[in-house]
Order: C-alpha cells, then sequence, then structure tokens
C-alpha cells in the first residue's frame, strides 16, 4: 500500500538579508514560501499551515530542524530545456519528415538498460510515467499498416527524445504506449521533472504531431497519461537463452499505470505520493479527481488511494 500520508515536502524561499558591495558576498535565508504557507497561531504559538495538505507546522519545529541540515549536500537537476512551447514547436518539421517515411531506421540502442544494469540488485525511489495512446486498436483499423507503423515509429521517436530532456529515460515500449522512469536526484525533484516532462509530452502530441496529421489527412490521436513515485527493485531478469536484461519491480510500476487508465482522453493523472511531493508551482496546477467505480487502491490507513489531474485548462 502506497505510503502517501509520508509524501510531502516543505517549500522554501530566499530572502536576500543584506549583501556587501564591497565584497559582493550576500547573506540570506531560506523561508517558507508565502504562496502555500499562512502564518497562523496554534495555542498562543506561531505555526504553518500548508494550504495543499492541511498540515501544520510549529515555528520551532523548523527551527530545531535547521542545524540538522548543515553538511548536507544540495541537488539541483533543472530540465534540459528553458522553454517546452518553443522546443515543440520546433519539432513539427521532423514529425513531418517521419510521418512521410523520410527518416531513414536508426540502429538499435539502449542506454536505459545500461543504465538499470549499473543499478542492479538495489532498490532506489523512482518517478514512472505512463503514456498510452487512446483507442489505438481502432486507429490501427482504420489506417493502412504503412500509415499507423509511421504513426508508432514517430510517437515512439519523439516521447524517447524528450525524456532525457527531464532526465528522464524509456523503460519499455508497450506497441501503443510506452512507461518512463526518472530516478533522482531525489524525490521532490524527480516528481517535479515527471510533471514538466508529462505537460511537454502531450503538449507535442496535441500541438505539433495532430497539426501535421491533419496536413496529410491522417486521423488526430489522443493520450493519456499516469504518474506516480516509490521505491522499486532493479533485477535482471529472464535467460540469456533468449532475452536477459534489468527490469523495474514494484508496486510503483503496476501503480502509474493504474493512475494512468484512470483518466480520460488528454488527461494526466498523478498519483498521491507524487502528487504530495510537488512543488507548489505544479500543485497549483492540479485538482482532486474522484476515482474510478472500479478503483481498487488504498493508501496506508486502508482510504481509497487518492488520485489528481492535471486541470483540463492548463495546456
Amino acid at each position: 500500500m502506497p505510503a502517501v500520508h509520508d509524501s510531502f515536502r516543505l517549500d522554501f524561499k530566499v530572502k536576500i538579508l543584506d549583501q556587501d558591495e564591497e565584497t559582493g558576498l550576500i547573506r540570506w535565508a531560506m523561508v517558507p514560501h508565502p504562496e502555500r504557507y499562512e502564518c497562523i497561531d496554534l495555542d498562543g504559538e506561531p505555526a504553518y499551515r500548508d494550504r495543499f495538505e492541511g498540515f501544520i507546522i510549529p515555528q520551532r519545529v523548523i527551527a530545531e530542524a535547521a542545524p540538522t541540515l548543515t553538511g548536507l549536500p544540495l541537488t539541483f537537476a533543472p530540465p534540459l530545456i528553458k522553454d517546452a512551447v518553443a522546443y515543440i514547436d520546433s519539432r513539427r518539421g521532423p514529425i513531418a519528415h517521419r510521418l512521410a517515411g523520410g527518416a531513414p531506421p536508426a540502429p538499435a540502442a539502449d542506454p536505459s538498460a545500461e543504465l538499470l544494469a549499473e543499478m542492479a540488485g538495489y532498490e532506489h525511489e523512482f518517478a514512472i510515467i505512463s503514456i498510452d495512446l487512446v483507442s489505438s486498436t481502432d486507429l490501427a483499423g482504420e489506417l493502412a499498416r504503412r500509415d499507423y507503423l509511421a504513426l508508432i515509429d514517430t510517437i515512439s521517436t519523439e516521447l524517447a527524445e524528450i525524456a532525457p530532456l527531464f532526465h528522464g529515460h524509456v523503460l519499455k515500449f508497450t506497441g501503443d504506449g510506452a512507461l518512463f522512469f526518472i530516478p533522482g536526484p531525489s524525490r521532490n525533484q524527480q516528481n517535479d521533472l515527471a510533471i514538466d516532462c508529462a505537460l511537454t509530452m502531450r503538449g507535442l502530441i496535441y500541438r505539433a504531431l495532430n497539426p501535421q496529421l491533419a496536413e496529410v489527412g491522417l486521423p488526430l490521436i489522443d493520450v493519456r497519461i499516469g504518474i506516480d513515485a516509490g521505491a522499486a527493485s532493479v533485477h535482471v531478469l529472464g535467460s540469456p537463452m533468449s532475452k536477459r536484461g534489468p527490469d523495474l519491480i514494484g508496486e510503483v510500476v503496476n501503480l502509474a499505470c493504474k493512475v494512468e487508465g484512470a483518466g480520460d482522453a488528454g488527461d494526466i493523472c498523478i498519483g498521491g505520493v507524487a502528487a504530495h511531493s510537488m512543488h507548489r508551482q505544479w500543485r497549483d496546477l492540479l485538482e482532486p479527481m474522484v476515482a474510478p467505480p472500479n478503483w481498487q487502491y488504498s493508501d496506508e490507513y486502508e482510504e481509497p488511494y487518492p488520485l489528481y489531474r492535471v486541470r483540463r485548462n492548463v495546456q
């Protein structure tokens, strides 16, 4: 059962205290982000209320915890693109070229498997992205075989090229979809990267691929995307007589697929563990969603495992 109530983060904002004009040295402090936390009185003691999670943290708890952070490394892994919209626009030409069969076959390569092989034998924290082509069976029946193969090849290529821009990797292709994993550098950052990556993937489908499909008279497509996070073990499976390679074993992989399946066409759905560890700027984009009637997943308190959805007016 996912421990959703153990998944939360503290968001801080840098406050400049003063600056020495001669040396250029700046003295600064990290303060709880005012757009996330409301200052309240808790039985005569100052405290912060998290407006997303609802929990309350006394100011003294944060002050007492601050010295324990001394010496800990700071990690920062920003996306490798600064403007997702510009990136999506830049892909329209290559997409049109590939749909027309103009891209030569590339040699087989699997750097993701090489990374997983290095991680084999241990448990790690991952963010998992599951993306699925909606009604792919109907689409395969509508299109000529050549057109359908060109479409699947284009989708898989474009999505696979987006993932590394957000420090992600392909776990596997499923014919009409794919699974991606982001292994770090921290739980908080991997979940922020996952939603950023998912938004870019969705944007590419609807704002770059579909316009090109319309130009050549092919049906437009829809996708669903699911995100969740948690621990998974990396194990090498199979036999060298046929196929043997590393894979992720853990509830989080299956749950990300179930989260994706809970949405409608165009949705980005997010499980509670991933959502509760996202930065304020991403949490502002989310809304709670009602689980489907057949939803059978629960949290550590046997309550229905919470689901969130990127608000449908977010592009």
